[in-house]
C-alpha cells in the first residue's frame, strides 16, 4: 500500500475517534452473528427455522447487551496484549453463562444450552483474532510507513520496557518520532523486542547509547518510579547532555485524573527528599465523612489543598474561610467544578474580626476547624512584627477561643519548624500560637493539636517557586548562603498529616512528620538549573546574598525538652507539653498593649514572652549541644526517643 493509501487510513481512523465505542460494538456484533450462525451449523440445527433463529436472536441480544454493559468495546484494538485477551476471555465467561441460563429458561432444550456456549466460544475467537489482526497491522505501518515519519523526526530513547513504555513507543511512533529502542534495568528484558524495538541495555548505558545513536530526548516511562530511580536516570541525562522527560507518576494518574500518556519535564518536587509517607486514610475518613468542616486561610497554598483533599472524603459542609477574595474566588470555582454535588460555602473574613468570626461559627457550628491562615515570610514579619503578632498570635487566640465557645470538637493548627528555638519574628508568632493553643487545651473541651512542618515545596513564596522565576528571567539564581539548609516537604504530604492530625491526634499534642535529610539550597539552586538546561548551553549563574534578618542558616525538628511520645504512626513524632502557664494571660495583656502603642518594642515583647514561657517548661536547648546550627538529623520516632534517653541519662 502506498503512502497515501496508508494516510488516508490513518485519517479515516483518527475521523471515527468520536463514535469509535459504536464503531467496536458493531463490528463485535456482526462477529457475534457469524460466532452464533457457525454454532448453528456446526450442531446441524436446521438454519432457516424459525424456532432456531429466535434462538440466535435472543442469544444476540443477551451478548450485545452484556458485552455493552461489561465495556467490551474500551479495551483499545492498537495496543492490544495477552492481557487484554485475558480481560476480554473474563467477561465473555459471564456473557456465555448468563445467555445459557436465559435460553434454557425460555426453551428448556439441553441442545440449545451446548449452541450457546459454542457461540460464546466462538465469538471470544473472532473478537481476539479481529483485534490481534488489528494490533499487528498496526505495528507493521508503525514500523515501515515512511509517511508516520514526520520530517522533523526527532530521535528519542525510552527508558522503561514494561507497558507503559511499550504503549508509549506505539503512541511516539505515530506521532512522527523516530524512536531508536528501550533501556530497562531488568536482566529478564535484555534485547528483548517490543513494538519491534529493541531493548538496547541498562539505565546506566544512557550515555553512550545518546551518542551512538544521536538521541534528541531521553522519555522516561515508568509510572511506579521512585525518587532515588527517577534521580539516578536524570543523572544519567544530565551527563549525556540530553533533553528528558517523563510520564506522569501513578499519585498523579489517579488523584489528578492526568493522561498515563501526557509528557511532561521532570520538576524539582520529583526528586527533592526521600520517598513520600503514605498515610492510613481509612480512620480519616470516618472522621471527616459527613461532618461540618471549616478551614481558614483556604485560599493558600495548604488551605486550598486541605478543602480539596476533604471533599474527597465526603463531608457534610465545607466553609471556606479566607481574607483574599481574589484567592476565595479561585479555589471556589475550582472546588465547585471538581465537586458539583459537595455543600460549600465560600465566606471572606479575618480571623482578627472577632464579630465575623462569631457570625461564621453561629450559622454553621463546624465540628472540626483546620486553621492554616498565617503570615509566614521570615524577612517580611522582621519588617513588620506587630502584625504578625496581630494575626498569629491575636487572630489564633480569637478563633481559638471562639471554637471553644461554639462547640467545636477538633482544633488542628499548621505550625512550623521555625518555632522551634525560634530566632525570627514569625518562627517566635507561631511558637506563642502553638502555647495558647496547649494551654486552651488544658482548660476547654475542645481538643487541640498543632502540626509542625518544613518548608512546603511549590507553595507561594517558597524558594522552588522563586528560583522557577528566576530561572524564567534567566537568573541568576540567588542563594542567602552556600550552606544554608532546610527540610522540605510536598504540599499533598502536609495535607495528609493536618488531617491524620485531625483523626488521629491527642488533645494538646504536636506531630512533626519525618522529613527526611535536610537540604542544602545551593545544591537545590544548581538541580534546578540543570532541570531547565540540561544542555549547559544558558549558563545560568548563582548568587550568594548573605543571611537575611531573622534566618537560621540550619533548621532543627526537635528541642530536648519537649516531651516526646511515640505516635502510632511509623514516621510522624509526637510532642506533648500541655502548659497552662499562669503569666500567660498577663503577658499576652503586656504584649496586647504593645501592638497598640506607637513605641512599643513589639517583637522585643513578644520573644521575651516565648523565652520566659519555654524557659519555666525546660524548653530552652537545641537537641545537638555541640553545634547549635546542626539541624537533627532524619528520624523515626523510636529512634528519636532512644537517642533522648541517651541523652538525658
Amino acid at each position: 500500500m502506498g503512502n497515501r493509501g496508508v494516510g488516508f487510513i490513518f485519517k479515516l481512523i483518527e475521523g471515527l475517534a468520536p463514535i469509535r465505542s459504536w464503531v467496536v460494538l458493531t463490528i463485535d456484533a456482526i462477529l457475534s452473528l457469524f460466532a452464533g450462525s457457525f454454532a448453528i451449523l456446526f450442531l446441524e440445527f436446521a438454519l432457516f427455522n424459525g424456532r432456531n433463529v429466535g434462538v440466535l436472536s435472543l442469544w444476540f441480544v443477551v451478548q450485545f447487551v452484556l458485552a455493552g454493559f461489561l465495556r467490551v468495546q474500551k479495551y483499545s484494538w492498537r495496543l492490544f496484549s495477552a492481557r487484554d485477551s485475558y480481560r476480554l476471555g473474563k467477561s465473555l465467561l459471564v456473557v456465555g453463562p448468563a445467555s445459557a441460563v436465559m435460553l434454557a429458561m425460555t426453551y428448556r432444550d439441553i441442545e440449545i444450552v451446548k449452541f450457546s456456549i459454542l457461540a460464546s466460544f466462538m465469538a471470544f475467537f473472532l473478537m481476539a483474532t479481529a483485534r490481534l489482526v488489528v494490533r499487528l497491522a498496526f505495528d507493521s505501518v508503525v514500523r515501515t510507513s515512511s509517511i508516520i515519519r514526520k520530517e522533523t523526526g526527532k530521535r528519542v530513547l525510552i527508558v522503561g520496557a514494561g507497558r507503559g513504555g511499550a504503549s508509549l513507543s506505539q503512541k511516539l511512533a505515530l506521532e512522527g518520532y523516530d524512536v531508536v529502542g528501550f533501556v530497562d534495568d531488568s536482566w529478564a528484558k535484555r534485547k528483548m523486542q517490543i513494538n519491534g524495538f529493541k531493548v538496547l541495555g541498562r539505565s546506566c548505558d544512557i550515555e553512550n547509547l545518546v551518542k551512538g545513536f544521536r538521541v534528541d530526548e531521553v522519555i522516561i516511562a515508568i509510572p511506579s518510579i521512585s525518587k532515588s530511580q527517577l534521580k539516578k536516570i536524570t543523572d544519567e541525562c544530565l551527563k549525556a547532555k540530553v533533553q528528558f522527560r517523563t510520564l506522569p507518576s501513578i499519585k498523579e494518574i489517579l488523584d489528578f485524573n492526568q493522561s498515563p500518556d501526557h509528557l511532561r519535564e521532570v520538576k524539582v518536587e520529583d526528586l527533592l527528599g526521600r520517598e513520600p509517607i503514605r498515610l492510613d486514610k481509612a480512620l480519616t475518613r470516618s472522621e471527616i465523612k459527613d461532618q461540618t468542616i471549616m478551614v481558614t486561610g483556604a485560599g493558600g497554598s495548604i488551605g486550598s489543598e486541605l478543602c480539596r483533599q476533604i471533599l474527597e472524603f465526603g463531608p457534610r459542609s465545607l466553609i471556606m474561610f479566607e481574607r483574599s477574595e481574589y484567592n476565595l474566588f479561585h479555589i471556589e470555582r475550582e472546588l465547585r467544578r471538581r465537586f458539583p454535588n459537595a455543600n460549600l460555602s465560600a465566606v471572606i473574613g479575618d480571623i482578627c474580626d472577632e464579630v465575623a468570626l462569631d457570625r461564621v461559627f453561629l450559622k454553621h457550628r463546624p465540628k472540626i476547624l483546620y486553621h492554616t491562615a498565617a503570615y509566614k515570610h521570615v524577612p517580611l514579619m522582621e519588617e513588620s512584627p506587630r502584625e504578625a503578632i496581630v494575626n498569629n498570635v491575636f487572630g489564633t487566640r480569637g478563633l481559638a477561643q471562639a471554637a471553644v465557645k461554639f462547640g467545636v470538637a477538633k482544633f488542628v493548627m499548621i505550625s512550623t519548624d521555625k518555632a522551634i528555638r525560634p530566632l525570627s519574628v514569625m518562627g517566635y508568632s507561631k511558637r506563642l500560637a502553638e502555647i495558647i493553643t496547649q494551654d486552651l487545651a488544658a482548660k476547654s473541651e475542645t481538643s487541640f493539636m498543632s502540626v509542625r512542618f518544613g518548608n512546603v515545596l511549590g507553595s507561594s513564596g517558597s524558594v522552588v517557586e522563586i528560583f522557577r522565576k528566576q530561572l524564567a528571567e534567566g537568573g541568576p539564581l540567588s542563594v542567602t548562603d552556600a550552606e544554608a539548609r532546610r527540610f522540605f516537604m510536598t504540599t499533598p504530604e502536609a495535607v495528609e498529616l493536618v488531617l491524620h492530625a485531625g483523626s488521629h491526634g491527642s488533645n494538646g499534642s504536636i506531630y512533626m512528620l519525618d522529613m527526611g535529610e535536610s537540604v542544602k539550597i545551593y545544591d537545590l539552586a544548581k538541580r534546578m538549573i540543570d532541570l531547565a538546561d540540561p544542555m549547559g548551553q544558558k549558563n545560568i549563574q548563582i548568587e550568594v546574598t548573605g543571611l537575611r534578618p531573622g534566618e537560621k542558616l540550619k533548621e532543627e525538628i526537635l528541642w530536648e525538652g519537649e516531651d516526646l511520645i511515640a505516635s502510632n504512626i511509623d514516621h510522624v513524632s509526637m510532642f506533648k507539653n500541655i502548659v497552662s502557664i499562669q503569666g500567660l494571660e498577663l503577658g499576652l495583656s503586656k504584649l496586647y498593649r504593645c501592638i497598640h502603642s506607637t513605641s512599643g518594642q513589639c517583637g522585643d515583647e513578644l520573644k521575651a514572652l516565648v523565652n520566659t514561657i519555654d524557659a519555666m517548661e525546660n524548653i530552652r536547648r537545641p537537641l545537638t549541644k555541640k553545634d547549635p546550627e546542626v539541624a537533627y538529623p532524619a528520624f523515626s520516632s523510636p529512634a528519636v526517643m532512644a537517642r533522648v534517653a541517651n541523652q538525658q541519662a
